[in-house]
């Protein structure tokens, strides 16, 4: 099985439902380019009241190497969606995701066909200028 490059998301949205923030994975999902590995949001409404949400789908070994690594990464180890969503600004939400991106499946052939090897690697924001802590 190939192991396709994993990026970690961090999003932050203004006063938007754990409804929204399934159906944004499900629609990342659907376009075959990623798989959502791994999903926690955490929502803390205008009028005080917390939400969550903690999903997983890990198919391997690698993916739940990954999520672990991302949660590591992050500083979430050991801290639950409840205490996530309580250190929230009422009013806001976030999402974490741990993407595999399937994209990739052509190009890893190629790299491994000539002998290559990913020695490296960091994502960059959409708009690096903007999102500089993305």
């Amino acid at each position: 099985m190939t192991s396709h490059p994993y990026e970690i998301l961090v999003l932050g949205f203004d006063d938007v439902s754990l409804d929204t923030s399934r159906d944004l994975v499900a629609r990342m999902n659907a376009t075959r380019q990623v798989r959502v590995v791994f999903a926690m949001a955490a929502c803390h409404a205008v009028d005080g009241v917390t939400a969550t949400m903690d999903w997983t789908d890990p198919a391997t070994v690698s993916d739940l190497l990954a999520e672990l690594t991302a949660r590591h990464l992050l500083g979430l180890d050991d801290v639950s969606t409840d205490d996530l969503a309580a250190g929230l600004e009422p009013g806001t939400t976030v999402l974490v995701l741990l993407l595999e991106h399937l994209w990739a499946d052509a190009v890893i052939a190629d790299i491994r066909a000539l002998g290559g090897r990913c020695l490296t690697s960091r994502m960059l924001p959409a708009d690096p200028m903007h999102d500089t802590d993305c």
